[in-house]
Order: C-alpha cells, then sequence, then structure tokens
C-alpha cells in the first residue's frame, strides 16, 4: 500500500482532533527526506517495577512510519468511501518524553480517519488503566459512553462520536506495557454504518500491535 503526502482540506485537522494536539501535513507529493529510523526506548526504560497490568518481555519498536501500521481498504469499507489514502502527519505529542507517529485516512479532501501511536517510559509501577484514562481525556473524541474492550492489549476503549458535519467517527483507543515501556495506539475511521464498525476496528488494532 503506498503512503501519500500532501496538502490537505482545514477539515483534516478536525479528523485528527481525536489526538488532542496541532497537526500539520507534510507538503509536496513524496515523503519530505528520508524516512525516520524504527525507534525503540534504550533497554533502561525496561527496568523498574511490574505495572499493574502485569508486563510481559522484550521491548516495543515503532515503524518509520504510522502509516506502515494502516489499512485503507479496512477504512475504505468502513467509510463507505473510497479511494481512501494515507498520508503522514506531523503531531505534536500529546505526553512529555513520548515518540509520536500519526496516520491520516482521507478520500480526495474530505478526511475519513487516523491512526496514531506513541511510545514512552512511563517509570516503576505504571498503570495501563491510567494511560488509557489520559489518552482517552486527551482525545477530541472523549466520551463518557466509551466501552472498555478486554482481549485488546492491556487495557482498551471504543467509543462512536454524535455525527459530525454528517459522519460519525468510531474509535479505539489502546494501551500496552512492556516493563515500563507504554505503548499508546488509537485507530479511527468514519463509520458508515456505526453498529458494526466495533469489530473492524478491534480487528486493525489487533494487527497493527501484532507488529509492534
Amino acid at each position: 500500500m503506498g503512503v501519500r503526502t500532501g496538502t490537505v482540506g482545514a477539515g483534516l485537522a478536525g479528523a485528527l482532533a481525536i489526538t488532542g494536539c496541532a497537526s500539520s501535513v507534510t507538503g509536496g507529493t513524496t515523503p519530505a527526506g528520508p524516512s525516520a529510523p524504527e525507534t525503540a526506548l534504550p533497554s533502561a526504560a525496561l527496568s523498574g517495577s511490574p505495572t499493574t497490568s502485569g508486563t510481559k518481555p522484550g521491548r516495543f519498536t515503532l515503524p518509520k512510519s504510522a502509516c506502515d501500521l494502516a489499512d485503507a481498504a479496512t477504512v475504505e469499507r468502513l467509510s463507505g468511501r473510497s479511494p481512501v489514502a494515507p498520508r503522514v502527519v506531523t503531531l505534536s505529542p500529546p505526553k512529555q518524553g513520548q515518540t509520536f507517529l500519526s496516520c491520516a485516512f482521507t478520500a480526495g479532501f474530505t478526511p475519513v480517519g487516523a491512526l496514531t501511536v506513541g511510545m514512552h517510559d512511563g517509570g516503576p509501577g505504571v498503570s495501563a488503566g491510567q494511560e488509557l484514562d489520559d489518552s482517552v481525556s486527551a482525545s477530541e473524541y472523549a466520551t463518557s459512553a466509551a466501552q472498555d474492550v478486554p482481549g485488546v492489549g492491556d487495557a482498551a476503549r471504543y467509543a462512536t462520536t454524535p455525527s459530525l458535519a454528517g459522519i460519525t467517527y468510531a474509535t479505539i483507543w489502546v494501551v500496552q506495557v512492556r516493563g515500563t515501556q507504554v505503548l499508546d495506539l488509537s485507530i479511527t475511521s468514519a463509520a458508515k454504518t456505526p453498529a458494526t464498525a466495533k469489530d473492524p476496528l478491534l480487528a486493525l488494532a489487533r494487527s497493527a500491535l501484532a507488529r509492534l
């Protein structure tokens, strides 16, 4: 799946507001400069006390681009729009010291979703549940109606938004912890049929986690 970068309409900022961060899209028709290397926290970040959600061996390695984790075909099916193009987007990390990547999905100039992934050292005693609370509360799509989702990462939550400019968005937020290393993943897609959007988004999240 090819990744394109380019200037998109102002509506893109609204779609990316799920992260609660300022955003900008890389200009040009091809990625600007070489891709960033895959990123992992230093081994020191793996030490410390067990997390309240339980630790797992190894460490996370982020891809060169969040778009490497994206599945435009699934977003096309969910949103009912085609073709959908993934675009690399630069965002300010929502948490201090966090390595953060983002990919926007657009159908022409219409924003139809986003995938963000972040990684940081949570320190000894880090709680996946608290990290998830922080991620959801920082989201423009935060809602008290968000549902806990078992079996995805160490903590996960799913919600749909009220219709926004005629589009309903579905979002899943996932946190996984290894040692003191914390991975935040969120995936949002416009949902043509909101009642059936949950399972495809869960499958996307599981696929992304398996590659991290």
